[in-house]
């Protein structure tokens, strides 16, 4: 009777893993993608803001503050992402501070592209800060796909019966969040 029941056990426990380690393979799978998008995203804005600083440089040389911020911004960003690491809360926060530097600077960019004519009125800048606000966009939209998927992955982590499969096996590390004015989470689940 008790090999019975204990064997009852190690099949339940075997079916329960299996379940377990297709789930956090799929959240991870799922997070690793959205990782991917994110930096894509934050490549491509600072591209954009590169673009802005070029013109910019050309046809207003008297806001070359807001010019070398933009420029020091968008290095960094790049920078950040050539070695990101999703489960790093250092990396990951430097980056989303230099996110937040540069959708300041583009505010900034705008109020005074409508206060100064000149500016306003050239059609090359009014593109590339378009592009620039466009690649902002993409960027929010994936920051937003990225903190859904690693909350997913990491509520997947620490449920039952995943938690105990991680815990006694697999030992993945949680991915860290995005704070953001929406999500008040500022990358609690890091560690």
């Amino acid at each position: 009777m008790k090999r019975k029941v204990l064997y009852l056990f190690a099949v339940s426990l075997l079916l329960f893993s299996s379940c377990s380690a297709s789930r956090i393979a799929a959240e991870e799978e799922t997070a690793t993608q959205a990782w991917n998008d994110l930096l894509s995203s934050y490549r491509d804005e600072a591209t954009a803001a590169r673009a802005v600083v070029e013109r910019l440089r050309v046809i207003a040389p008297a806001e070359h503050l807001v010019a070398a911020t933009i420029e020091q911004a968008a290095r960094e960003m790049e920078q950040g992402c050539r070695q990101a690491n999703p489960h790093d809360s250092r990396t990951v926060q430097t980056l989303d501070r230099w996110h937040r530097v540069l959708e300041v600077q583009h505010r900034s960019l705008a109020k005074r592209t409508y206060e100064y004519r000149e500016m306003g009125e050239d059609a090359i800048l009014s593109g590339t800060i378009r592009r620039f606000e466009e690649a902002r966009e993409t960027t929010a939209a994936s920051r937003d796909r990225y903190h859904a998927a690693a909350l997913a992955y990491n509520r997947a982590l620490r449920t039952f019966p995943e938690s105990v499969l991680n815990n006694m096996f697999l030992k993945k590390k949680s991915l860290v969040l995005l704070s953001s004015d929406r999500n008040t989470n500022s990358g609690a689940g890091a560690r």
